[in-house]
């Protein structure tokens, strides 16, 4: 499951991938 966090760039998105955490950064909500 992915956790979504409003960050001062815009939305950092997190998932667990094969146990290991993966972390994005996107401009928009929806986009993340």
């Amino acid at each position: 499951m992915a956790s979504i966090q409003k960050v001062a760039k815009g939305w950092r998105v997190q998932v667990m991938v094969d146990g290991q955490r993966d972390s994005r950064t996107f401009d928009t909500r929806a986009a993340a």
